[in-house]
């Protein structure tokens, strides 16, 4: 995780997307947020907005920096090419974190140099920056079929089932996922190893 600087957890801002399955990176960061304030009680830390006019927010966790966009999921590249101008952080040292239909709820993987394979929010981020060699950790929201892997039949189209409220069995899944992404990816930041 070294060769990392900026963390993004791509979300919808709006209050009533906040629980959907595509806010799932906001809500990892979120979550990371709330356990980095639990190591570290002398402060509260909170995403805030560098400047005027600025479409994203942060916070810091150590040396490393938590990012929020504020804008709409399709429109997340403007605000990942501008925090990484404020931050004077290139691509390279960008991961992403969001949602991902075609993985098994309860599952993430980590890839780079990728397409967006029909994710709005990261086919911002690719078009802004001009490249597809950043990081992303991709957080699987999606119940597969036992046989193959393959997406459940008869499910809710992809476009519609992301905005939808997640369930609460769902829910609790993915506070499993996320406190094995904090264990298993973010410990050392979390814990300044790093």
């Amino acid at each position: 995780m070294t060769s990392f600087k900026i963390f993004v957890g791509l979300g919808n801002p709006e209050a009533r997307y906040k629980h959907t399955y595509h806010n799932a990176g906001r809500l990892l960061a979120d979550h990371l947020v709330n356990a980095y304030s639990l190591l570290h009680p002398e402060r509260r830390f909170k995403f805030q907005k560098p400047a005027v006019g600025k479409n994203f927010a942060f916070v810091k966790l150590g040396s490393y920096i938590l990012v929020a966009p504020l804008t709409s999921m399709n429109e997340s590249g403007a605000a990942v090419q501008a925090a990484l101008n404020f931050f004077k952080a290139k691509p390279a040292e960008l991961l992403v974190l969001h949602d991902d239909g075609d993985i098994e709820i309860g599952r993430y993987k980590i890839s780079s140099n990728r397409g967006a394979a029909g994710h709005h929010g990261v086919e911002s981020i690719i078009q802004n920056l001009g490249t597809k060699n950043f990081w992303r950790l991709r957080i699987g929201i999606r119940h597969m079929a036992d046989t193959d892997r393959t997406p459940e039949p008869k499910r809710v189209a992809t476009g519609n089932f992301v905005l939808t409220t997640i369930t609460e069995d769902d829910q609790k899944i993915l506070d499993s996922v996320f406190q094995r992404i904090e264990n298993e990816v973010f410990a050392d930041i979390l814990h300044n190893r790093s």
